[in-house]
């Protein structure tokens, strides 16, 4: 047992997201929130060598954030199942909101992923700038 959990803290998995972080640019508040946000980008979390892991998905930050899927009021974590070498799972993650003060300001926030290993999480950096067109 000391032995396999020597192994596992000596050999990370190598888990990425493809991008690596979303550049959104202006994003228009104008109008209903579409479906994916009012911007949005599909990224895909890949296992790509390491240890298996389980992955799950957090809570995520919707004071900006909407994830395809995976509604607010869900219950979190959500286990997204074992991954293996090669497993990859694809996520649309879009911007749906804005706080008071953030309008024509450059925002950083972040997407994470949990494990139940080393790392355990993975985070997507995400940018933009929300602005309003006339409504």
């Amino acid at each position: 047992m000391l032995l396999t959990l020597l192994l596992a803290c000596a050999n990370p998995t190598l888990l990425t997201f493809d991008p690596d972080s979303l550049e959104l640019g202006e994003v228009d508040f104008a109008g209903e929130v579409p479906e994916d946000g009012y911007a949005s980008g599909v990224v895909t979390l890949t296992h790509g060598g390491g240890p298996d892991v389980v992955v799950s998905l957090p809570a995520y930050e919707t004071d900006h954030l909407c994830v395809a899927g995976f509604p607010e009021d869900q219950v979190y974590p959500v286990d997204l199942g074992p991954f293996t070498e090669g497993t990859a799972y694809t996520f649309t993650v879009g911007v749906c909101a804005y706080v008071p003060g953030e309008l024509t300001t450059e925002v950083t926030t972040s997407f994470t992923v949990e494990t139940d290993g080393d790392p355990g999480e993975i985070t997507l950096p995400i940018r933009f700038t929300a602005i309003r067109t006339g409504e």
